[in-house]
């Protein structure tokens, strides 16, 4: 408990954790918002498929971008600028967002640049976040990182059954530009240098070298496309579940999808106070009972059980998390942090796959049969790439 205290103290941690934790709340309100808005618009469930690949799209174009500059530019520079930009095109939303023929258009823009802020608080806020910290703080003041990004589900989910609830877009964008634009102030007060002098090739060489040696950050870079693919997608499709099934108001949605940030906060607070001593398994674990998780809320029939299922995936997604930027930092060499980072979200950005499969699979299925489906999918692939690394494992410890 003194270790939590000590980070929260800390004045750098807790202005990175703050606009941290403002752009969280701004795309989960997305994730919900958009989703709901788009489906009421047009009845069309596969719009959040697409405007969820356009998010993560935005994700895998700038990971590759700061795979390559990621150790030679300033961390602080790139936050401000996304910051900056998406505040622009919030206020170009509140103008022209009475016009319904606009609003998807803007919520596609919104949705691929807020997918390349997504990258950079990877690559570089997270980073410059661990640090802030004392080498026996890491692994606790990243999982407080995380877990109050998950968190964030839980406060956006609240505003964001309001929102849905006025039926103005307008509302909408006038709360992220707010959300976006204020964290540039606190980011104004945190300096950072670049952390490598080396070329663009020799950095990328001493990345892939060090992904190679490392077995951690193997595993991170293999089951990360799982969940981004088969297990992030089914957030932008939570308060539809409850919106189709079971015929619920868009409020009630709205507080019901809540409970997934609420359990995220206990996953978060059990996974900082009770640190795990193997990290990898932990990782593993989270995942496998996430993907179950996520099949149950597709079929089970009662409303009170749904929510409580609900709530343990937000700790398994709290704790899943958690442990992955904590591998990625505790693996990887200072001045390879940054460039490290940009590789795993390279990985997450093939969640793009994932949204495309939702898109596809919403002409064909109802929300919760497709839920269904891309758990199973996901297990499938969990399990054949497991099977992989435990052979490839035996394999090389008979050499």
């Amino acid at each position: 408990m003194n270790d939590l205290i000590k980070i929260g103290a800390n004045f750098q941690f807790q202005r990175l954790w703050i606009t941290g934790t403002s752009s969280g709340i701004a795309r989960w309100i997305e994730v919900m918002c958009f989703s709901v808005f788009a489906w009421q618009l047009t009845k069309d469930a596969t719009i959040a498929g697409y405007l969820m690949t356009l998010r993560l799209t935005g994700v895998l174009i700038s990971s590759i971008l700061f795979l390559f500059i990621g150790g030679k530019v300033s961390g602080q520079l790139v936050m401000i600028i996304m910051h900056l930009l998406l505040g622009i095109i919030c206020f170009s939303g509140f103008n022209l967002g009475t016009n319904e023929n606009l609003i998807i258009p803007i919520f596609s823009f919104i949705s691929f640049f807020s997918g390349v802020l997504w990258s950079s608080d990877f690559s570089f806020r997270r980073r410059m976040l661990g640090d802030r910290l004392s080498s026996s703080l890491v692994g606790k003041g990243l999982a407080i990182d995380v877990m109050s990004s998950h968190a964030t589900r839980l406060l956006a989910m609240l505003i964001g059954g309001i929102l849905i609830a006025s039926g103005e877009a307008i509302y909408l964008f006038w709360c992220l530009f707010a959300f976006y634009v204020g964290p540039i102030i606190l980011l104004w007060f945190e300096k950072d240098e670049p952390k490598s002098q080396k070329s663009v090739i020799s950095t990328l060489s001493s990345v892939f070298a060090q992904a190679k040696q490392k077995k951690s950050i193997i595993l991170v870079l293999c089951l990360t496309p799982i969940f981004n693919i088969f297990a992030l997608p089914y957030l932008a499709l939570i308060a539809v579940i409850f919106l189709e099934r079971f015929e619920v108001s868009p409020y009630l949605a709205g507080f019901f999808t809540s409970l997934e940030g609420a359990g995220a906060i206990m996953g978060g607070l059990l996974i900082s106070i009770f640190q795990p001593k193997n990290f990898q398994l932990s990782f593993t674990s989270a995942l496998i009972a996430l993907l179950v998780s996520i099949f149950l809320i597709g079929c089970f029939p009662f409303l009170i059980g749904t929510v409580m299922i609900l709530f343990f995936a937000g700790m398994m997604s709290s704790i899943y998390s958690s442990m992955q930027s904590t591998l990625i930092y505790v693996s990887s060499k200072v001045e390879l942090r940054s460039p490290t980072f940009s590789l795993m979200t390279m990985a997450i950005g093939s969640g793009s796959l994932g949204a495309l499969n939702v898109a596809w699979m919403g002409k064909h299925f109802s929300v919760s049969e497709l839920v269904m489906i891309m758990a199973i999918e996901g297990i499938i692939f969990l399990s054949i790439i497991l099977g992989i690394i435990f052979f490839l494992k035996k394999f090389f410890n008979t050499k």
